[in-house]
């Protein structure tokens, strides 16, 4: 999925959008059946999830951006269904390190392209980063 301009131009946020993509490759890159390290990597996910929308949200805020809470809300679906893997870990990593992939994959580069592209170029017009 590396088609994908993923870029909103706001350098902070795509440093950290790439930072993303590197703990999903090494997730996908884990050995499935090793559930300390899959239970490693999802509370590094689970952590950078958090500061990362710490970032993202306070420039949203700060730009008052009109969908904000539409917007937060996305991200809290994501941080809740990190914590579901969390647990999904503890009977069947196999099974979970792919769906997990699946399912990160698929919502990061949906929520970049449609999510914060929009709401992102709001900022960007308001304001230099």
């Amino acid at each position: 999925m590396t088609d994908y301009d993923l870029h909103t131009g706001i350098g902070i946020l795509d440093s950290q959008h790439q930072t993303f993509l590197t703990i999903l490759e090494k997730i996908k890159n884990c050995d499935r059946t090793d559930s300390e390290k899959l239970a490693t990597l999802i509370d590094e996910l689970h952590l950078y999830t958090l500061y990362h929308f710490e970032t993202e949200e306070k420039l949203l805020k700060e730009s008052k951006v009109e969908n904000f809470e539409a917007h937060q809300k996305k991200h809290n679906l994501l941080t809740e269904k990190i914590e579901e893997y969390r647990l999904e870990n503890l009977t069947d990593s196999c099974l979970l390190a792919q769906g997990m992939c699946d399912f990160l994959e698929k919502w990061l580069f949906e929520h970049i392209l449609e999510t914060d592209m929009v709401d992102l170029a709001k900022v960007k017009a308001g304001e230099n980063h």
